[in-house]
């Protein structure tokens, strides 16, 4: 009978779990305080069942305070995705979205990784297996390794585990979208509560004929801080077939883009002061495909399925990603299943629905970017349900 210490993770990038499998986590970044990415917002809405899975029962209680304004009370009949029409702010539909919540990603892993410990600043450079001994170890650009009997690769879109995996067949399709994001706060404390007021207390989107797309959010919003001091998340999106253009300055070609847009988008722009830090990125995706990890090494998450975000799907089926793999993994440790079997049904399910968003997201993406087809994409007609 296999014994649950016969097991040992290598997570590559960040987990999650409250099960007694052994396990070492890795990842990139410098600490737990270092976000290279930026303390965007995160939404999961049907995943939630899949954290409370996954969290010990006293963190998933206090899942609450991760969010963008832990004074949101989530609810199943109240909970929505507001969606105007940029030209003019008229309404054009409310997507339901029960028990949603808006996760700070900084609140959320500081949450995540209480009592956990963690190897910070720890770039993946290789991958070794060994056949004689069932390990698999991964080296780090410091020179230091980890071993253990199944490396899990969940570090993102440029995933180094899967470009392990499959080589060229890993890349990234580039697509002819460009996003600006931003952080950003206000020195006139009745900014933020108009934005809030006019457009929703959490987040909402627009959507302008002319094929653009724009989106607000709360970011840091506490009731014990004065309303300069709130700080919300904005992003803009449209179709830019030569990506480069908006690299160099994109907080002034965002500015400008947004001059053709109704109150109060275009002020929510033009009201940021010029110090502020904006980043721009080319939208990508990867439709997920087999790989022989020979039940040694797999992947989850974003380093799977990285899909459009327009559709607020990606931490949702990264969720679920989690959960499926800690069954796997459970079931192989009580000696129900060996690891090769289980490891494939995870990887094929995992492909499969994460193939099919993927798919789904991207169709989304272009559609809202198109006036005309706008009432007809997945976000107008299916909302935040997940692919079945």
């Amino acid at each position: 009978m296999p014994n649950i210490t016969d097991q040992h993770i290598i997570i590559i990038g960040a987990g999650m779990s409250h099960h007694s499998i052994p396990f070492s986590i890795y990842d990139s970044d410098p600490s737990l305080a270092t976000l290279r990415a930026g303390d965007w917002g995160i939404a999961v809405h049907w995943a939630i069942p899949h954290i409370e899975e996954c969290l010990p029962p006293d963190l998933f209680q206090r899942l609450r305070e991760a969010q963008v304004d832990p004074s949101h009370e989530p609810d199943s009949s109240k909970d929505s995705l507001p969606i105007y029409n940029g030209q003019t702010h008229e309404l054009l539909k409310r997507v339901e979205v029960p028990k949603f919540y808006r996760l700070s990603r900084k609140r959320t892993r500081s949450l995540c990784a209480e009592g956990i410990s963690i190897n910070f600043g720890k770039r993946l450079t290789d991958i070794e297996t060994s056949p004689a001994s069932k390990t698999v170890t991964a080296i780090f650009a410091d020179s230091t390794h980890g071993s253990g009997t199944l490396l899990i690769g969940t570090d993102g879109p440029r995933s180094s585990v899967r470009t392990h995996l499959l080589g060229p067949r890993a890349s990234l399709t580039p697509l002819p979208y460009t996003v600006v994001r931003l952080l950003a706060t206000y020195p006139d404390p009745t900014t933020i509560p108009h934005l809030r007021n006019s457009i929703d207390s959490i987040n909402g989107m627009a959507l302008h004929p002319q094929g653009s797309y724009a989106f607000f959010s709360a970011n840091e919003h506490s009731l014990d801080k004065s309303p300069e001091e709130w700080r919300v998340q904005l992003m803009y999106s449209y179709r830019n077939d030569i990506p480069e253009a908006a690299v160099k300055q994109p907080l002034d070609v965002a500015k400008s883009r947004m001059q053709e847009w109704a109150e109060p988008w275009k002020g929510a722009w033009s009201s940021l002061g010029e110090g502020t830090e904006a980043w721009s990125s080319q939208l990508s995706f990867w439709k997920p495909v087999a790989w022989d990890g020979r039940g040694r090494i797999t992947l989850a998450g974003d380093a799977c399925h990285p899909m459009t975000f327009h559709r607020g799907q990606g931490l949702n089926y990264s969720i679920a990603d989690a959960a499926g793999f800690v069954q796997s993994i459970a079931r192989v440790c009580r000696g129900e299943e060996e690891i090769v079997p289980a490891m494939g049904g995870y990887e094929a399910d995992m492909i499969e629905r994460g193939a099919a968003e993927v798919e789904m997201s991207w169709e989304n993406t272009q559609m809202l970017h198109n006036w005309d087809d706008v009432m007809h994409s997945p976000l107008f007609q299916r909302g935040s349900k997940k692919v079945e």
